[in-house]
């Protein structure tokens, strides 16, 4: 199953693992600097959790669906300038680090393109 996003070209194209996975990983990396709102991480915590049960179940149309929630979930889109300077909880910080690890091309854990 491939995903399909528009090319430089504007014609659709597939969007193998490869893509999808490098994109949740821009996407997670980018959580590890947000600063945020203690409800706003809850929301951004469970988005998370989506990410991490999407790629147990091998899941890449889940995946990447959760990253693009991820993304328009940022702090950035979301807040007030001024609202929300906490960094993220340490549970949400360590969920995060396990999803890089786990999606890292050098860990087996990882989607594979499809055969």
């Amino acid at each position: 199953m491939h995903e399909y996003g528009l090319g430089a070209d504007d014609e659709e194209q597939p969007i193998g693992a490869t893509q999808i996975t490098a994109d949740a990983l821009d996407s997670l990396r980018d959580v590890l600097d947000w600063r945020s709102t203690p409800a706003h991480w809850a929301k951004i915590s469970r988005i998370i959790d989506a990410m991490a049960t999407a790629l147990e179940r091998n899941d890449l149309a889940g995946l990447r669906t959760a990253t693009i929630e991820l993304d328009l979930a940022s702090p950035y889109r979301v807040l007030k300038v001024g609202e929300g300077d906490d960094s993220a909880p340490d549970h949400v910080h360590e969920q995060t680090v396990r999803l890089i690890h786990t999606l890292e091309p050098k860990h087996p854990e990882g989607f594979s393109e499809p055969r």
